[in-house]
């Protein structure tokens, strides 16, 4: 694993594993690819921007549906100096200012999604209308006049990583708020650094599907920020919805969820079975894996998928859902992705880590 202790430093490290190997996907259809070189020349010319506009140790919201932009943003954010705030953009709109108000944001990057969102806020007082409003449609042209801006010899980007260390502040996530008001959680970039290599030590497989809402840390560590040392070929889903869709497209070798998607996958599954008349083969073919695991340590994989890590962050899993996990997922997912029920022989491991912290590795080797 790499020692790194800053996102600037995780940044390099992707770069370094090759300046033309696919890091992201982009456009409408996802299927533009960002490389490493790509990604490293993008923050630095999206944060000289950024610091072009007076925004200087600052904190910069993000708010938007998942997407590589949202991902570009937030490192051009932290590794110019400044501090991100990534907000749901699922919450009420009231919700939303006073969190903008509560963590003294000084700009709001956003989605066209979340142009509503941005039209309330100015119209709620001078608090608001003076903040930075940069919408992502505009992303592109931010990343060329700051390329312009670098050409003419701005070294701003440059100075402001001379600044950063362990100890900055990177980021400030806000709690859920179950037990009571959403509370601000300062993390700095030797925090956000140091738990992404932890986590990376147990995972597994190069192309990885980004399935949880980047507001969420647990998605930085598990595969947005693990992009920049192990993951090659990161899918985004911008939309849960869509989720069986883009594990059809896509089938990736390395996913990360909570236990709320395990059971979205489940019933997913079943019911793409159900319609299509397989479901009695996904019995049986679950039944043979399960002897198989047990009898003779090997696991089925039915043609058409190749997913070889699973994270399940948060809370424990229940009984149905270790059962989906350690012994049916992997099966399952791959007989939703396929057309052709050959099986052939592999390995997968299976991590869960659960709410009190500790971290269970089941490997099946074949």
């Amino acid at each position: 694993m790499p020692d790194v202790s800053t996102l600037r430093e995780l940044v390099d490290n992707g770069r370094e594993k090759g300046e033309s190997v696919t890091a992201f996907y982009r456009g409408r259809l996802n299927d533009q690819p960002v490389t490493f070189g790509d990604c490293s020349r993008i923050i630095e010319r999206l944060g000289t921007y950024l610091l072009s506009k007076g925004l200087h140790s600052d904190h910069i919201a993000i708010i938007g549906e998942n997407s590589t932009e949202w991902v570009l943003s937030f490192l051009a954010v932290t590794n110019s100096g400044n501090t991100a705030v990534p907000l749901d953009r699922g919450l009420p709109n009231e919700d939303l200012a006073e969190l903008v108000r509560h963590c003294d944001c000084r700009a709001v990057i956003y989605s066209e999604k979340n142009r509503a969102t941005m039209e309330f806020l100015q119209g709620l007082g001078k608090s608001y209308t003076d903040l930075k409003y940069i919408p992502l449609s505009e992303f592109d042209a931010y990343v060329a006049e700051g390329a312009r801006l670098l050409d003419e010899g701005n070294t701003q980007f440059k100075d402001a990583g001379e600044t950063i260390g362990r100890d900055t502040l990177a980021s400030i996530v806000y709690t859920s708020g179950t037990t009571g008001k959403m509370k601000g959680v300062m993390l700095s970039h030797g925090n956000l650094a140091s738990n992404t290599v932890a986590g990376c030590r147990f995972a597994e497989g190069d192309n990885a599907q980004l399935l949880l809402p980047l507001h969420h840390t647990f998605a930085w560590s598990s595969q947005m920020l693990a992009a920049f040392i192990y993951i090659k070929d990161l899918h985004i889903s911008g939309d849960l919805k869509h989720i069986l869709r883009d594990f059809q497209r896509n089938h990736p070798q390395n996913v990360a969820a909570v236990p709320l998607m395990a059971d979205m996958l489940y019933k997913g599954i079943w019911d793409t079975a159900k319609r299509s008349g397989r479901d009695k083969k996904l019995k049986r073919g679950i039944r043979l894996s399960r002897f198989l695991i047990v009898f003779s340590g090997k696991c089925m994989r039915i043609s058409g998928a190749g997913l070889r890590s699973y994270f399940a962050g948060a809370p424990p899993l229940i009984r149905k859902q270790k059962r989906v996990c350690m012994i049916s997922a992997y099966k399952c997912w791959a007989a939703m992705v396929s057309r052709n029920a050959l099986p052939s022989f592999r390995q997968t491991v299976i991590i869960i880590i659960n709410s009190e912290a500790s971290v269970c590795r089941f490997r099946v080797t074949g």
